[in-house]
């Protein structure tokens, strides 16, 4: 034998030796007690080995380790993400704005990419105009003694006003006079009105 044979007499990577005693098997013709007794296994191990093989259960050899091709997001978008921190950006706002043009990344990859050199994260800033809309206040009845004429009045709901000169033409306008009555009766039907 020359020099380097004993690497594959007798290998000590448990996937080499497999690959060993199923050759033994297959190519030489060894019987499977022989060809397990060879590389440390039994005969219904190397039958187990052989019937694994056949349906490709068996996987001797792997390939390279999978993983991203070219660059990473992380190497294409970094000049980007410098111009953006210089023009005063958060770190989301940075983000928002690859992903819009086309290149999804995410807050901690630009994070990462900012960490690396050296800059920090900015200070809070004022959270005016994010977030849910701020509530209006509850609209309070107050009485209109001149109505509709010459009444000025402050209001977050102004757009109901609006509606006045349908709500006059309807005759809404005079309906409180019947509320007291109709009240009473639609909660009680069995109550003759006052």
């Amino acid at each position: 034998m020359r020099p380097g044979a004993e690497y594959l007499v007798a290998p000590a990577e448990p996937a080499q030796r497999r690959y060993e005693a199923l050759r033994a098997y297959f190519v030489e013709g060894l019987a499977a007690a022989e060809a397990g007794a060879r590389f440390g296994y039994s005969a219904a191990t190397m039958h187990q080995l052989a019937s694994d093989l056949r349906a490709g259960r068996v996987a001797l050899f792997v390939s390279g380790k999978p993983g991203p091709k070219g660059p990473r997001t992380a190497l294409r978008v970094r000049d980007r993400v410098l111009e953006l921190r210089a023009a005063d950006r958060s770190v989301t706002e940075i983000a928002a704005a690859l992903t819009a043009a086309g290149t999804p990344v995410s807050v901690q990859t630009v994070w990462s990419i900012l960490a690396a050199e050296g800059l920090e994260r900015l200070p809070r800033r004022d959270r005016t105009g994010t977030g849910a809309p701020p509530r209006a206040a509850a609209a309070k009845a107050q009485v209109v003694r001149t109505w509709p004429a010459g009444t000025a009045l402050g209001s977050d709901f102004a757009g109901l006003f609006l509606l006045l000169p349908a709500m006059v033409e309807l005759g809404v306008d005079g309906a409180h006079r019947n509320c007291p009555e109709l009240l009473i009766e639609s909660a009680h039907p069995e109550r003759p009105p006052r």
